[in-house]
């Protein structure tokens, strides 16, 4: 598991770099998906 955020924070690390380095007029950078969390909708009883 500890590998699995490793490796989560290096690629972190290099996109930054990248996004720092190709900031040109494009100030959002490239689109991308996150999905931060998830809940099932709350019923009523």
């Amino acid at each position: 598991m500890q590998d699995l955020v490793q490796d989560a924070l290096d690629n972190a690390e290099a996109e930054q770099r990248e996004m720092d380095a190709s900031m040109d007029d494009d100030e959002f950078g490239d689109p991308r998906i996150v999905i931060v969390g998830a809940a099932a909708p709350a019923t009523t009883p």
